[in-house]
């Protein structure tokens, strides 16, 4: 039984979650590193995050389900399609970590400040022809 790495994470429930969706796909997944991770958060870049792992052979299938959830349209609390303001396009990455803005500074320099984790981060919506980000 050969395993491959099929995603990477920063946190262990986002790694968790995406097993979750394999499983109900009856496709078994493996989660490495989550422990150490969970730990020390600082550990995620220096082993290379959390690992979410398949069966070489589910590959194929779990690949669709990615893409499925790649391609998932977002919509607002309306059930509104978002669209980015600046460009007009509806494809996101979702998750994306984003410190921008007056806490985000304040944040970052008061971190390294006082040699301090973690930085404030929020996740947004970022448009993948703009780089535009919208708060989710």
């Amino acid at each position: 039984m050969e395993l491959i790495t099929l995603k990477v994470f920063d946190s262990p429930i986002e790694a968790h979650i995406l097993r979750s969706k394999l499983e109900s796909e009856d496709i078994e997944s493996f989660v490495f590193d989550e422990h150490s991770v969970g730990i020390n958060m600082l550990y995620a870049q220096a082993i290379g995050g959390v690992k979410l792992k398949i069966r070489e052979t589910d590959s194929e299938r779990a690949l669709s389900v990615l893409e499925e959830i790649n391609n998932t349209k977002y919509t607002n609390d309306n059930e509104e399609l978002i669209i980015c303001p600046t460009c007009g396009g509806n494809d996101f990455y979702t998750n994306f970590k984003s410190s921008k803005g007056t806490k985000g500074l304040i944040s970052t320099l008061t971190s390294f400040l006082f040699w301090v984790y973690p930085i404030y981060q929020k996740n947004v919506l970022k448009c993948k022809n703009c780089d535009t980000e919208i708060d989710m």
